[in-house]
């Protein structure tokens, strides 16, 4: 058998926590929930195309 030192993923659990304040994380709590529109930058879905029944509308009234 072979043995491996993994002193990164040592080192990663006996570290210290992220760099955030208190305060810093309060605050980007505060920001999701006060904002109008929030989307995840990972997912964003691609803007919808009118209805078939809202585009004869359009051109019925135009």
């Amino acid at each position: 058998m072979e043995q491996s030192c993994q002193t990164v993923f040592g080192e990663d659990m006996h570290g210290t926590a992220g760099t955030d304040s208190d305060a810093e994380i309060l605050a980007a709590v505060r920001r999701v929930l006060t904002a109008e529109d929030i989307s995840h930058p990972d997912v964003v879905e691609p803007p919808r195309k009118a209805s078939l029944v809202s585009t004869l509308l359009t051109r019925l009234r135009g």
